[in-house]
């Protein structure tokens, strides 16, 4: 008969009390500890006890809290040889750990042969004390790690081994089975201590069982399979993200193998591509059903039209697959444009749809304004002349009465605006026009739409979105949406990252480190109804700079169509730490603000207070798990804090203006 090789790792350590029972349903027997009798002891077998909440035995609950980590079993053949690792937490030199298994299946633990362990503080363990303690590779206090055989009869009955391990401190009970040099009981209550149960199949060996999921979709990556991510951009770089599981049926902890400095998880073989890893840290454990650790993988594929891939590696103590490897592959492909409709901003209208408008009066003109963005990697051109174009006329008069204000705009979420001019023919009738717009985005040229609306009675000479001087949609003497008593007259409305700031508004950007030099990007838009002009010199005047200097990097052109806007932006380099501030001032024509001042402010130093971050995830149009994302100067930022993970979007409308 061949032997059982037991290693158990037994380790110090101090935590919360908690309730504990067992989990084997009858008729096995019920094993209840309570933790810690007003104390804050908690002794357990690996991370911690799996049953905090005191939940009693469920119907075939063998793994009714699917929390017991405490016991790897290696090689469990009948009459052969196989190994169990399990770390025990004990507070003080007192405990002891037994080991039961029902070799004859028959429903107890009660029967010659069945205690196959007892070791630790008693003089009578026939497996003796506890080996010395040494740093473990994992997080705790020192363990000790100790070797015991065990002999499994080659003729155990049925398929799988119901086994109960347990801790108990013998100090607590003055006579019986649980009391020193008493050799434990499957079912006696306990004291300090903790009860796991397992049902393992003979033949196989179980522990740690490590899962990779893709984070967007949650589908298992199998060891040794490939996961294709679909196209991604070349020569830029997207991050995937994955999620590392501990399986539900695991009987151990996860742990990563690899002691720092070697990262827990490594690439190779990289084919077409650059790739870094940010992954969880050296030591971290992680129980049975448990998902907490992501890692991200930054892939910069290489040439245009051609795949790229490379291989992943984790080594981690699950016994089956000690080295977790797979392979990421995908296409590089070639930077495009990628042309977008909106209206409002971030509603898109696909080529060949139509955009209903809404109610116009009859004979009265009203300006409508839509966004064009380049959601691709690469410039966008716009090729026709003019830049837009309309056609298609019917019961209305159409005239585009701001083009864009450029013919290219930069890939990655940069925007701009046109505007037309409606005015429908005849009341009680639908109207209808096409917009069309010719670029050098390949999958959509040109960008075509159908504006529809119906044209309504008119109720005075002005009305409509454009205002007037009474009647119309807007009614009264105002009139329209532009308002105004008189008619048509410029606005102004600022934003950073899609927030507005009003006229005196303060804008709190946070902290910068002392000394740093950081971009702002701010939007100025017209929300009236006649064009703006911007009459300071120099348009957009910085002023009272308190700890910081700061320089206007880009400023406002001229000025603005009626719906249109324009970014500016800002460098600011502070000084010492403390508070900065400074004011932003935009002189300019619109009634009411025509000087438009906020005041900025933040704080500096060299280290930042403490904040907390949230998940948010993005895709690659080509299918992938790839997840962009830009702050304020443009520059992808992703940052992973083991659990969580953040995308900071900034977004405006400007034109052109930076989206996301």
């Amino acid at each position: 008969m061949r032997k059982l090789v037991i290693i158990c790792a037994v380790a110090l350590a101090g935590a919360l009390g908690a309730q504990d029972y067992s989990d084997a349903p009858a008729p096995y027997p019920t094993a209840l500890y309570f933790q810690n009798g007003g104390g804050v002891r908690i002794d357990c077998i690996g991370n911690g006890v799996s049953d905090d909440s005191g939940v009693p035995p469920v119907a075939g609950g063998w793994t009714g809290d699917d929390g017991d980590d405490g016991c790897e079993f290696l090689n469990m053949n009948k009459g052969g040889t196989a190994t169990l690792n399990i770390p025990v937490v004990a507070t003080t030199n007192n405990d002891d750990l037994a080991v039961w298994m029902d070799f004859n299946d028959d429903g107890d633990w009660d029967d010659a042969g069945d205690r196959v362990i007892w070791a630790g503080h008693s003089g009578s363990a026939p497996n003796g004390p506890f080996a010395q303690r040494v740093q473990p590779p994992y997080g705790g206090s020192s363990t000790s790690f100790n070797s015991y055989q065990v002999s499994i009869p080659a003729n155990a009955a049925g398929s799988t081994c119901k086994v109960r391990i347990r801790l108990w401190d013998t100090a607590d009970h003055t006579s019986g089975p649980m009391a020193e040099n008493g050799g434990g009981d499957p079912g006696a209550y306990g004291e300090h201590g903790e009860v796991e149960d397992h049902l393992v199949a003979y033949g196989t060996s179980t522990g740690a069982k490590a899962q990779i999921r893709d984070y967007s979709t949650n589908a298992d990556i199998n060891p040794g399979t490939t996961f294709n991510v679909g196209n991604l951009t070349a020569g830029s770089s997207a991050n995937l993200f994955f999620n590392i599981f501990n399986l539900p049926e695991a009987t151990h902890f996860l742990r990563f193998t690899n002691s720092n400095p070697v990262p827990t998880i490594s690439s190779s073989n990289e084919q077409n591509c650059a790739v870094s890893l940010f992954t969880p840290a050296n030591g971290v454990t992680m129980d049975p059903g448990n998902g907490g650790f992501t890692f991200i993988a930054t892939v910069t594929p290489g040439n245009g039209g051609q795949p790229f891939s490379f291989d992943v590696a984790m080594p981690t103590n699950d016994p089956i697959v000690p080295v977790y490897t797979f392979t990421v592959s995908g296409n590089g492909a070639a930077p495009a444009p990628k042309f977008d409709l909106q209206r409002p901003a971030y509603t898109t209208i696909p080529s060949g749809g139509s955009d209903n408008v809404g109610q116009i009066n009859a004979g009265s003109t009203s300006t409508v304004s839509w966004y064009i963005f380049n959601n691709g990697t690469a410039t966008l051109n716009l090729t026709g002349n003019p830049l837009v174009v309309i056609g298609s006329l019917n019961n209305c008069t159409a005239t585009v009465s701001g083009q864009p204000p450029a013919a290219s705009l930069l890939g990655g979420g940069w925007s701009m605006t046109f505007a037309v001019d409606i005015t429908p023919t005849t009341a009680g009738s639908a109207f209808s026009f096409t917009v069309s717009i010719s670029s050098n985005d390949p999958s959509s040229n040109p960008y075509t739409i159908t504006v529809t609306g119906d044209a309504v009675s008119s109720g005075g000479s002005g009305g409509g979105s454009g205002g007037g001087s009474g009647g119309g949609s807007g009614g009264g003497s105002g009139g329209g949406s532009g308002g105004g008593s008189g008619g048509a007259a410029p606005g102004i409305t600022l934003d950073r990252s899609g927030a507005g700031l009003a006229n005196g508004a303060s804008d709190n950007v946070g902290f910068i480190q002392s000394g740093g030099t950081t971009s702002f990007f701010y939007s100025a838009t017209n929300n009236g109804t006649a064009p703006l002009s911007f009459t300071g010199n120099p348009r957009v005047a910085i002023g009272n700079q308190n700890n910081c200097t700061v320089a206007v990097t880009q400023q406002l052109p001229a000025g603005l169509a009626a719906g249109a806007s324009a970014p500016f932006a800002l460098s600011v380099t502070t000084g010492a730490s403390g508070n900065f501030s400074f004011t932003v001032t935009i002189a300019n024509d619109s009634p009411g603000n025509a000087t438009y001042t906020i005041t900025v402010q933040g704080v500096t130093g060299t280290t930042p207070p403490n904040f907390e971050l949230t998940l948010r995830r993005g895709k690659a149009s080509g299918g992938g798990c790839a997840a962009y994302g830009s702050g304020e100067s443009g520059a992808a930022l992703v940052i992973l804090l083991i659990l969580t993970a953040a995308f900071v979007w900034r977004r405006s409308s400007a034109a052109p203006v930076r989206k996301r």
